[in-house]
C-alpha cells in the first residue's frame, strides 16, 4: 500500500519490510490512511545500514499540513524530531533526552503520542519518554498520510529498513510495555546458563521467555485492555 514518488523502483519490500534502498536517486514514498482524529501512537522500527545519513519521516494531514516529523541520523548520526516549520517544510529538530545515537544495523522502536487535544507530541525511544510536549507542526486536523524520504546516505550507497509501521489508539502504557519487551529481549539474547555464579538456570530462562511471549501477545492485540497491558508490564 506504499506509493513509490519516482519509478527507480528503490522502494521495495524485503522480508517483510519496507526497504529504501539509497542511490542518487534518494527513495521517497508515502502510503495514504483514513484521516486519524483522535489521539492515537504512531510507532515503527528502523534501522541503517550507515550512520552518516537522513531519512525523514512526515506525519501530513488531508489538507496538506505537517503534523510531526522524525529524522534519523540528521546532522550528528542521532535520532531527532522536528519542533518548528523553517521554510515551509519540517525544521527546528532536537534530539531528546538521553541522546538516541544511530549504530549501523540496529533496530530502532520509536514512537510518537499524538494528543489532538492539546495539540502536542511526546516522542519516545524504545519506550523511553525522550521529548515532551513537542508543539504540531501546523494546524493539522487528522493525519492521513505517513511520508518517508531518504535524503542523504553516505557516498549515495546504502539502505533504510523500516518494519511494524502502525498506529494505535492512545495508551502510554503500551508504549513502555513495547519497551520493556523490546528490552527483556536484548536482555535474555544475552545470558549465560548454567549454575555458576552469574548465571541463570533453564527454568529461569524459560519463566522469563513465557513472560516475554505472554507480553507479546498483548501487544499483538490493538484492541487489549489497560488491565491486560498492565499486567503485562508487570
Amino acid at each position: 500500500e506504499w506509493t513509490e514518488y519516482n519509478t527507480t523502483g528503490s522502494v521495495t519490500v524485503a522480508n517483510g519490510k519496507l526497504k529504501f534502498e539509497h542511490s542518487t536517486a534518494k527513495p521517497a514514498a508515502y502510503r495514504m490512511l483514513t484521516p486519524i482524529t483522535s489521539t492515537s501512537v504512531f510507532s515503527f522500527e528502523v534501522s541503517s545500514s550507515r550512520n552518516s545519513v537522513n531519512c525523514q519521516i512526515h506525519l501530513i494531514s488531508s489538507s496538506g499540513k505537517y503534523l510531526t516529523s522524525f529524522a534519523v541520523g540528521k546532522g550528528t548520526a542521532t535520532i531527532k524530531f522536528a519542533t518548528a516549520m523553517e521554510a515551509d517544510v519540517p525544521g527546528g529538530f532536537v534530539e531528546g533526552v538521553p541522546q538516541v545515537t544511530l549504530l549501523t544495523k540496529t533496530d530502532y522502536s520509536i514512537s510518537a503520542k499524538i494528543d489532538f487535544t492539546t495539540k502536542k507530541v511526546n516522542f519516545y525511544n524504545n519506550g523511553v519518554l525522550v521529548y515532551e510536549g513537542a508543539p504540531f507542526l501546523e494546524a493539522a486536523e487528522d493525519i492521513a498520510k505517513i511520508d518517508i524520504q531518504s535524503i542523504y546516505m553516505y557516498k549515495d550507497n546504502g539502505q533504510f529498513i523500516f518494519d511494524n509501521i502502525f498506529f494505535l489508539n492512545a495508551d502510554e502504557n503500551r508504549i513502555n510495555l513495547m519497551g520493556s519487551v523490546s528490552t527483556s529481549e536484548t536482555l535474555l539474547s544475552t545470558v549465560s546458563i548454567g549454575e555458576s555464579y552469574g548465571q541463570y538456570s533453564q527454568a529461569s530462562v524459560d519463566t522469563f521467555q513465557s513472560a516475554i511471549a505472554q507480553a507479546n501477545t498483548v501487544l499483538a492485540n490493538c484492541v487489549a485492555t489497560s488491565a491486560a497491558i498492565n499486567q503485562a508490564l508487570i
